[in-house]
């Protein structure tokens, strides 16, 4: 789904007024002297500008605005968005914003709805951005797909079911997220190679 661009309708909110965080990205260039340069394309298909303001101690200098952001919520619901990415400026420090911003989207009716502050809690803004959109972008496909396997081998039966995350440890199926799938095949084929050759009887060269 990411690199066939098949994933969900998403709709990144984010700290005002920094909508175009990820246009801007890092600024990083594979060719510092070229003249024509082609930005990939956002995963995202919407972004929303959200009125707060965290400081980077965690003070709140500008409160939500609860009834202004449930209307930009309900707006997008109306839309066909199917997926939210929630990403304020400083929420690893203090993530009551984003909570409430998710606690919203859900009373509207958003099942798909990935929080920065629970996905990834660094001060890395841009980064962190990216992670959330992601996850919000893969995480509807993969849970259809999940549940799907998981009743095909039979619901009622009691079958463990768990998946290997990108960073090769397993997690059940429920917990999965999209943001975890992006490297677990990588992950899954260097874990695999290890328990081949203990199998084998070969040791891993010491480093």
């Amino acid at each position: 789904a990411l690199l066939t661009g098949q994933g969900s309708r998403v709709a990144l909110l984010t700290t005002a007024p920094f909508q175009d965080v990820l246009l801007i990205g890092h600024q990083d260039r594979p060719d510092l002297f070229a003249l024509d340069i082609r930005k990939r394309q956002p995963l995202y298909e919407t972004v929303v500008g959200v009125d707060e303001r965290v400081t980077s101690d965690g003070t709140i200098e500008q409160g939500l605005d609860l009834r202004h952001a449930r209307e930009q919520i309900v707006a997008l619901k109306e839309r066909g968005t199917q997926s939210l990415a929630i990403c304020l400026l400083n929420s690893y420090v203090n993530s009551t914003h984003e909570l409430a911003l998710a606690g919203l989207a859900r009373d509207v009716g958003f099942e798909n709805i990935s929080v920065s502050s629970q996905l990834s809690p660094i001060a890395k803004f841009v980064d962190r951005c990216e992670t959330t959109v992601t996850d919000a972008y893969l995480g509807p496909i993969v849970r259809r797909y999940l549940t799907t396997l998981y009743q095909q081998f039979g619901a009622e039966a009691d079958v463990r079911l768990r998946v290997m995350t990108s960073s090769g440890g397993l997690v059940d199926y429920r917990d999965y997220s999209g943001n975890d799938s992006v490297l677990s095949g990588p992950a899954g084929g260097v874990v695999a190679l290890e328990r081949l050759s203990q199998a084998m009887g070969s040791r891993a060269p010491q480093r």
